[in-house]
């Protein structure tokens, strides 16, 4: 794996667990280190924060892994040389599409 996919993977990880975590939870008290109960407070996440920390961290770790391969074609499409110049060295071999169908709304012949 790459530098990239090392850090997407860490990311959606920590949001995954995240969300892991507030699903689990119903509140959280924050406090300081001195006293517990001057300066503490208490925080209650919202029913979609979960969820959606949960989607976004899936995503994201789904996406690290895919991250390789992305990077592997790049090089292979690299190491081909194709001329850059040319605006037919990057265009597809088959562009010549014939239409022998007749059209889809042709006049209707009239009765005499």
């Amino acid at each position: 794996m790459t530098d990239v996919a090392i850090l997407f993977m860490a990311f959606g990880l920590f949001v995954l667990l995240m969300g892991a975590e507030a699903l689990v939870i119903d509140s959280a008290t924050l406090a300081n280190h001195g006293d517990a109960m001057v300066g503490s407070r208490e925080v209650a996440p919202p029913e979609w924060v979960p969820w959606s920390l949960l989607s976004a961290g899936a995503v994201t770790v789904l996406y690290s892994i895919t991250i390789p391969q992305k990077l592997k074609a790049k090089a292979l499409l690299a190491a081909r040389n194709l001329d850059s110049a040319s605006p037919l060295a990057c265009a597809p071999r088959a562009l010549a599409v014939t239409n022998s169908s007749p059209p889809l709304l042709s006049p209707s012949p009239r009765p005499s």
